[in-house]
């Protein structure tokens, strides 16, 4: 499905960025890994370029909040493929605090990981993704991007932001002609390991939720999902990872501006 296609996948190196990378590669894609947390990606590529059968990974150092590394990797990319076929943004962080106690450095931490990422690096790719066939750019938002939650408006607010970015820039390369492809993907009660770092957003959810275990201090996923989730089911990273393969591949390739929710119906209500 993506056999001889160029994939670049932020944030690859635990969660939703590696399982995306590896459903890519067992589709016969190229990925190119990134992360600011090289020694953990090198590590995966390691591991799945040993598992896996098809495809191959490459990782990459990278501070997606850094403009002029974008540049880099994208000149990097045009001298060894001179195409991008996928752009997966996944990368991101998410803290949650009352907005009367959130300190402006972490309101604009998340700004620019979150959403200033995704402009520097959608327009640092835009050419590369112009020369393949059906292009497509795949952004991991987050139902935080469709529905309010109390304590986490910096990370709604980016969510938000990277929702209607997409959808802007789909319109605007379909009216020019072109058929490079851009959707966002919303997981909603996703089981990860990010859970349990404690400057993450989902932890704050989870103590609101009385979903800590008192035996060992981590976060009860299965907990959270049954306060907040229809039916309480929980979701994992690869059922995210098969969303954005549909995006990637040509299965897709009439798809642009839309969003797909992978919450077992928690935003629908």
């Amino acid at each position: 499905m993506l056999d001889s296609r160029i994939c670049l996948v932020t944030g690859a190196a635990s969660g939703i960025g590696k399982a995306i990378s590896r459903v890519f590669m067992e589709h016969g894609a190229t990925v190119y890994g990134t992360d600011i947390n090289y020694a953990e990606l090198a590590t995966v590529a390691a591991q799945l370029n040993q598992e896996l059968q098809r495809g191959r990974m490459e990782s990459l150092a990278h501070d997606v909040a850094d403009e002029t590394r974008w540049t880099e990797i994208a000149s990097d990319l045009k001298a060894e493929h001179s195409k991008l076929d996928v752009l997966v943004h996944n990368a991101g962080i998410g803290t949650g605090a009352p907005i009367e106690e959130m300190p402006t450095t972490l309101w604009k931490r998340q700004i620019e990981v979150n959403l200033d990422n995704v402009f520097y690096g959608t327009k640092a790719m835009l050419r590369l993704l112009f020369e393949a066939e059906f292009g497509s750019v795949v952004i991991i938002s987050s139902i935080a991007g469709l529905v309010g939650a109390p304590s986490l408006s910096g990370y709604s607010a980016t969510k938000g932001a990277v929702r209607l970015f997409g959808k802007s820039i789909a319109l605007e390369l379909a009216q020019s002609g072109r058929l490079l492809r851009v959707n966002t993907i919303h997981p909603g009660i996703i089981d990860t390991p990010l859970w349990d770092r404690p400057e993450r957003a989902g932890r704050l959810i989870a103590e609101k939720l009385e979903a800590i275990n008192p035996a060992d201090g981590r976060v009860d996923v299965r907990r959270v999902a049954a306060a907040a989730v229809p039916g309480g089911r929980v979701g994992s990273s690869i059922d995210v990872a098969n969303a954005a393969l549909f995006l990637a591949s040509d299965l897709s390739t009439y798809v642009t501006g839309a969003e797909i929710a992978v919450d077992w119906g928690q935003s629908a209500g």
